[in-house]
């Protein structure tokens, strides 16, 4: 049988606590901030690529504020915001190019899925 380090599994334990609270934190600014959801929707447009980067950045700043407030360990708040902003204004990005009526952001879903079901 492997040994198991019980200092690691406590702080994979965290981790996935970590992570589960910085999504609700994103959901919920994603449904309910004004200037968030008029940004998804801005990089919904046909917008140039410098456009997209300027939402991709103020989402990013929007993103970090909220997980600091939220109480996210300030280790990871920076990548975690710019990793959630690339992929909002991606997905967005990719639904409207592919003629979507609706905008599903399907990282989120996915991710949210991924905890719920496998306890990441």
């Amino acid at each position: 049988m492997p040994v198991v380090n019980p200092a690691a599994g406590q702080l994979e334990e965290k981790q996935t606590s970590e992570l589960t609270k910085a999504n609700a934190v994103i959901d919920e600014l994603m449904e309910t901030s004004p200037e968030v959801i008029r940004l998804m929707e801005q990089s919904l447009k046909n917008i140039t690529k410098y456009e997209r980067s300027l939402c991709q950045y103020h989402l990013r700043e929007k993103f970090q504020t909220a997980l600091l407030q939220g109480g996210i360990s300030t280790g990871i708040v920076c990548r975690l915001a710019k990793l959630m902003a690339y992929n909002t204004v991606r997905d967005v990005g990719c639904g409207a190019r592919n003629g979507a009526l609706f905008f599903i952001f399907t990282y989120y879903i996915y991710v949210k899925q991924l905890v719920l079901s496998e306890g990441i």
